[in-house]
């Protein structure tokens, strides 16, 4: 595969996840929620913008972000299976299938860009220098904190739990929701950065 259709199949891969990211907002919002919006905000929605941050990562066609989707996407391409087949509601089992159906094409199509860029990138791989200390720690504190999140849904309360136990769930709960919108406005300022420093040695 030549770079313009490596850099092309990247590029929709992107925008799958696009689409991914709006049916699971969708879904668990106004589509086909577990709790109506009465009971509260819909935290499940949350799921689809995990995946946020490594759209602008996808779109500049770096092989490491593919890499991270492959992994992240069998977490929906699994939720789709189990919520496929158990969930009573039929717009809630479409809307599953939907997802088990772009998590399959995405996840082919990441594996694909993958490969085509091993060989590209192995020389700057090579050269590139390791990421900083912070760099380090925010991926593990995000891992972290994904894991958290995940268990504080996945957690059925049975009516014995503390007043203080519930404040700590919403502040993890608030901390992720903090660290991804970090995240993003990180990745846009780089991204300017980026565009401003490109654009100054094109006028050099």
């Amino acid at each position: 595969m030549n770079t313009h259709a490596t850099s092309k199949l990247a590029k929709i891969c992107a925008l799958t996840v696009i689409a991914l990211i709006l049916l699971c907002v969708v879904w668990e919002s106004i589509g086909a929620p577990i709790h109506p919006l009465s009971e509260g905000f819909p935290w499940l929605a949350i799921k689809g913008v995990l995946l946020l941050p490594l759209v602008p990562r996808l779109w500049r066609v770096e092989r490491r972000a593919f890499q991270i989707l492959t992994l992240l996407i069998l977490l929906y391409f699994t939720e789709g299976c189990v919520r496929a087949f158990s969930d009573i509601n039929f717009a809630s089992r479409a809307y599953a299938w939907g997802e088990i159906v772009l998590s399959l094409i995405i996840f082919v199509w990441a594996n694909k860009v993958a490969r085509a860029l091993r060989t590209a990138n192995a020389v700057a791989r090579e050269r590139k220098p390791r990421p900083k200390g912070w760099t380090q720690l925010g991926m593990y504190l995000y891992a972290i904190l994904l894991v958290l999140v995940g268990m504080s849904f996945v957690y059925t309360p049975d009516g014995t739990e503390s007043t203080v136990f519930h404040q700590i769930v919403w502040l993890i709960r608030i901390g992720f929701v903090v660290f991804n919108l970090v995240l993003v406005v990180r990745l846009i300022q780089n991204g300017r950065a980026k565009a401003a420093q490109d654009q100054h040695s094109y006028i050099k």
